[in-house]
């Protein structure tokens, strides 16, 4: 067995995922445990969840939800061969799970509310179809008429809110009732399926991460706008971000093909480079104090190296010349 997910939950628990080594497909876990992190207690994890977001879901969502009341979510399969996915509900308390979705559906991804409800889109085998459904907490279904629904996120305010064209919708989280939230003033450059996104809360507001500029998509005047990158070639590729309490922090390529390290306001969308072509980035990590840390392949002579350079650029301290050195960044978990 090799590891393939390991994952917050809350503050209580955390998620570790192993494969079969001799399968190699990652997307499905072998063995899964919830590891409680007062005392180190395991529970075997039943069903067992799916490891990777779709493709078609925003990027750098959590693989498990929770809601207020204690419950975890997550996509669950019955192995490697049937290839159903369904979403599961955890008790934390407890330590029961149960499975909410029909068993003629595949459930692609998901996103909830606060209180337990479940927007989510697949498929469904007993009509040979794409379903977009909108599940209550209390186990009613809706219909929401859409083949495909991107761009699903939970807002600040505990609803759910997802991208119709530019229209931003608001689902109530007691009526269930579709709500207009606010137009977004034109077709942002993310738009599109099969585009993998990023988005992050930062002052109050929720960002989406494009190519051409960041989104803000909820505010607390309900007025959506695009805030556009100045001083970088647009269209990007974005490979990892950071983000501080005032800056975001992007590794990527520009439309000319060259790679960058650059800060962004984003609250003006002004771009200023920290590193260019002279490294390939392989992790990074920023504390507007301590500056930028970094592991990299150095071009200039084939090495790899852990680097250290302002946030403001200028120039690079090498921490690690020798080592071939290979760093990952720990995230607390207790």
């Amino acid at each position: 067995m090799i590891p393939v997910l390991i994952s917050p939950v809350n503050d209580n628990f955390f998620v570790v995922g192993f494969m079969d080594s001799s399968r190699g497909n990652s997307v499905y876990a072998d063995f899964a445990c919830l590891v409680r992190k007062s005392d180190g207690a395991i529970f075997k994890l039943t069903p067992l969840p799916y490891v990777i977001n779709d493709i078609n879901d925003i990027r750098n969502k959590n693989l498990f939800k929770t809601d207020s009341l204690g419950n975890m979510y997550y996509l669950g399969h019955d192995d490697f061969y049937t290839n159903r996915r369904y979403i599961v509900k955890v008790n934390l308390s407890s330590l029961s799970s149960t499975i909410l979705t029909p068993s003629t559906q595949d459930v692609e991804y998901f996103e909830l509310d606060d209180l337990g409800n479940i927007l989510y889109m697949g498929s469904s085998t007993s009509i040979f179809d794409h379903i977009v459904r909108l599940r209550s907490v209390g186990g009613e279904y809706k219909v929401i008429p859409h083949e495909y629904l991107n761009y699903v996120w939970h807002g600040l305010d505990g609803a759910l809110y997802y991208l119709e064209d530019l229209n931003v919708k608001r689902i109530n989280p007691n009526t269930l009732d579709l709500e207009p939230y606010g137009v977004l003033p034109s077709a942002p450059s993310w738009y599109c399926f099969n585009n993998l996104l990023y988005y992050f809360n930062y002052n109050n507001c929720t960002y989406v991460l494009g190519t051409d500029g960041l989104s803000e998509v909820y505010n607390s005047t309900a007025t959506p706008r695009d805030i556009l990158y100045t001083g970088i070639s647009t269209p990007i590729t974005i490979y990892s971000y950071d983000l501080t309490d005032n800056y975001l922090y992007i590794y990527g390529k520009d439309s000319s093909h060259n790679y960058f390290l650059i800060k962004v306001d984003p609250d003006t969308g002004v771009c200023s480079k920290i590193l260019g072509n002279e490294y390939e980035i392989y992790s990074f990590s920023v504390s507007e104090q301590n500056g930028i840390t970094f592991n990299a392949l150095r071009m200039a002579d084939g090495k790899r190296i852990i680097g250290k350079v302002s946030t403001s650029g200028g120039t690079v301290t090498f921490l690690d010349e020798d080592s071939n050195a290979q760093i990952a960044y720990l995230e607390r978990i207790r």
